[in-house]
Parts: C-alpha cells; sequence; structure tokens
C-alpha cells in the first residue's frame, strides 16, 4: 500500500499531483502515504524536484520497480529516489524520530498503514485527490482496504 507521509520538521515542497500519479503506477502492496507539512501539499508544481520512497522492493523487484518509474520522472522531470530496506519497520520509525521522513512509503501490511494513520502520521488521500476521482477510479471495496475511521489514506495496487 503507497501512503503520504506528513513531516514533522524538515519542509519537503513536492509536486503532490505527480505524486499521486507516481502512487498509482507503483507496483506493490502499496499505501500512498505522503510526508508533508501543513503547507506542501499547496505547494505549486515544479517546486521540488525529487519525490522519495521507502519500501521494501529488492534485487530484481526493485530494478524493475525503478524500470517502471522512467516514463514519470521523464514526463514530470521529478527524480525518484527510491530506498530499499530489509528492516521497514525500524527504518521507518527511525526516520520518524528523526524529522528525515520519505515523501511515499509502500507499506508491507495494511495494520502499519492503520497504526500509521491513528497516529497522525499519514496524509489522508482526500487532501491530495477528489474523492469523486478515487470513486471513479476504484470499487468500494479496493478503496475500503485504504480506509481508517473513514477516511481514505491508502490505494492497494498490486494484490
Amino acid at each position: 500500500m503507497t501512503t503520504l507521509f506528513k513531516q514533522t520538521s524538515v519542509f519537503k515542497p513536492t509536486d503532490w499531483g505527480g505524486a499521486i500519479f507516481l502512487g498509482l503506477l507503483l507496483s506493490g502492496l502499496v499505501t500512498l502515504t505522503g510526508c508533508s507539512q501543513t503547507n506542501t501539499l499547496n505547494t505549486p508544481a515544479g517546486s521540488d524536484s525529487t519525490i522519495t520512497i521507502l519500501g521494501q522492493f529488492s534485487g530484481q523487484q526493485q530494478a524493475d520497480f525503478e524500470q517502471s518509474l522512467v516514463p514519470f520522472e521523464e514526463e514530470t522531470g521529478i527524480d525518484v529516489v527510491y530506498e530499499a530496506t530489509d528492516q521497514f519497520n525500524s527504518l521507518l520509525r527511525m526516520r520518524i524520530a528523526s524529522f528525515a521522513e520519505p515523501d511515499l512509503v509502500i507499506l508491507p501490511q495494511p495494520g502499519l498503514m492503520a497504526d500509521l494513520a491513528r497516529e497522525g502520521l499519514l496524509v489522508p488521500l482526500t487532501e491530495v485527490m477528489e474523492t469523486s476521482a478515487l470513486r471513479a477510479s476504484y470499487k468500494a471495496a479496493w478503496l475500503d482496504l485504504g480506509t481508517e475511521e473513514e477516511v481514505h489514506y491508502g490505494l492497494w495496487y498490486r494484490v
């Protein structure tokens, strides 16, 4: 599940329209989690040229994933930096504590998305994407999988 993550300190302006598009390209169990401060979501397009992603894809799966991002990078001019880790939960919690959250997180477990949402660390998808667009693109059952307390936080992409 890919998820937008709230930054707790460092301001990283990002083209969130592109981030949403990127989130829809992600292959894997993905929750769209973005790291953003309060005004990050209103940042004009092109104000930052990098999106950081933390996930567990490694080896050939990482190479394929990074290759799938090339058309997005070429179309938008945004550089996507993917970091793989086999210590996902520990590294993510360490990044949160040190105010160095990634822009997007490919979450390996729906329970982790729910925990992060309850802790107020995720950006609801409805802050970066119209609810009508979500409903037009995904059946309710799929949207429910990325929902915590009736708020959409993530999108499942590859099951």
